[in-house]
């Protein structure tokens, strides 16, 4: 009889023990990932600062000028939106630390929030765009470090609009 209760009370045990562990997991995965994202989305806002002072000084000298610069995206993608000309990273996640709507500008770095319409996430979409630099090329890339080419093409003088490219080089 004693063998049996030592039995029950030791399953007890380990039901009690993976219940825990299961009920911690839940509570504990969306902080790490919220805070994953934070960081991911301080990182990109970071970049795009010293970015933007990289396309002003371009912009700013002959056309061809080019400047180099590595990038580091911790996750989510990077691309070149043609439609606006604004460099964007996009972040799709159920834990963002942004609440949905939000919407805000650094300098020249706009962050909105908003439906992921494919999966039940949150996207963040952050744009840097300039009111006069149109930002060009076909720029589209995941995690890692890139290096990237910031290039004056052209420019259009009698609108005032300088056209930066920035490709993978």
């Amino acid at each position: 009889m004693k063998a049996i209760s030592d039995y029950v009370s030791f399953i007890i045990t380990i039901i009690l023990t993976i219940v825990g562990i299961g009920i911690v997991l839940t509570q504990l995965i969306p902080i790490i990932e919220k805070n994953k994202n934070a960081i991911a989305i301080d990182s990109t806002i970071k970049q795009f600062k010293l970015l933007d002072f990289l396309i002003k000084q371009v912009a700013s000298e002959a056309i061809g000028s080019q400047r180099t610069f590595e990038f580091n995206i911790l996750d989510g993608e990077l691309r070149i939106n043609n439609i606006t000309n604004a460099l964007e990273y996009y972040l799709a996640s159920k834990n963002l630390p942004l609440d949905y709507g939000t919407e805000m500008k650094i300098d020249n770095i706009y962050l909105s929030t908003g439906p992921e319409l494919r999966e039940e996430k949150i996207k963040l979409i952050l744009a840097l765009k300039h009111e006069r630099i149109k930002i060009i090329g076909d720029l589209n890339l995941g995690k890692g470090l890139h290096k990237l080419c910031i290039r004056k093409e052209a420019e259009d003088l009698e609108n005032k609009i300088v056209y930066v490219k920035i490709y993978e080089c």
